[in-house]
């Protein structure tokens, strides 16, 4: 892969107006906050960005939380919405929860190279002393081709099969506490614990009190401190596929870029009955 994960503020501000880049607002907000995405988006947004609404660009036909729809459901979602496969893509998100990985992991899996996330988010954005805008713009369709990657996702019954590989790593984005199962899950019904086997690797240790994420070095060093092996294969899981994008997004930066994503994560293994779980460490 030769196109960087991440971008600075700096390097948007240098480049906003070329033709091709286009920013796509990612923000998303757990269940039951009293923020709206959208309007937040209407209200504060790079200039020229678009809403990505990941929950609508999903696959509505399934009782999971904004999982991946079909390559021509996305297709054609991402076509109404004015972008096409020439666009280089700068995914952000605004408010605590970093979830323009999510949008940056989606557009890898539907066969589009040219997309990063946003360093920071739209706080850094603004810290650049860059101004944002309240006006969307209109934009027209276009026919978009996505080109599906079926290396980059998990499904339960795959990261079953992976239990007996010693060389497979499973590394979980939530809290410690979730994965030990002190802490309950926020969705009602799961039972509490990991993927046995799991690493548990919390998202926010891979990210600075500014929203950035933590250098090569500061990465390099997390990865040492759980023994995670780089050359092995990976998969990420977390609540919903969310937050485990940003473990993905981290590996990647240390130039390992074929990480998988549980999609149905804890919200899909924990319902399982038939599907094992550990707690404690």
């Amino acid at each position: 892969m030769s196109f960087p994960p991440i971008v600075s503020a700096s390097w948007l501000t240098e480049h906003i107006h070329d033709k091709n880049i286009l920013p796509l607002d990612g923000t998303w907000y757990m269940p039951g906050s009293d923020h709206d995405p959208e309007i937040d988006f209407r209200k504060n947004h790079v200039p020229g960005a678009v809403f990505f609404d990941v929950d609508d660009i999903s696959d509505q036909t399934s009782n999971l939380p904004h999982m991946l729809p079909t390559e021509a459901d996305f297709a054609q979602k991402v076509s109404a919405l004015g972008i096409s496969n020439d666009h280089t893509i700068v995914a952000y998100s605004q408010g605590d929860l970093p979830t323009a990985a999510r949008v940056w992991w989606m557009f890898r899996i539907m066969g589009h190279e040219k997309v990063c996330v946003l360093d920071g988010g739209l706080s850094a954005w603004i810290a650049a002393g860059n101004s944002i805008s309240s006006a969307p713009l209109p934009r027209d369709a276009t026919t978009y081709k996505a080109m599906f990657q079926p290396e980059l996702v998990r499904s339960a019954t795959e990261v079953a099969a992976t239990l007996k590989d010693t060389r497979h790593q499973v590394l979980d984005a939530r809290p410690n506490g979730r994965f030990t199962g002190a802490v309950p899950e926020p969705r009602a019904g799961l039972r509490s614990g990991h993927i046995p086997g799991s690493i548990s690797l919390p998202v926010t240790e891979l990210y600075n009190s500014d929203s950035t994420l933590k250098n090569t070095k500061a990465l390099q060093d997390i990865v040492a401190a759980k023994a995670i092996d780089l050359t092995a294969p990976i998969t990420t899981s977390c609540g919903s596929g969310m937050m485990a994008c940003n473990i993905a997004l981290a590996l990647a930066c240390l130039g390992k870029w074929d990480t998988a994503v549980y999609d149905g994560s804890w919200t899909e293994w924990g319902a399982l009955s038939s599907l094992p779980v550990k707690t404690g460490e």
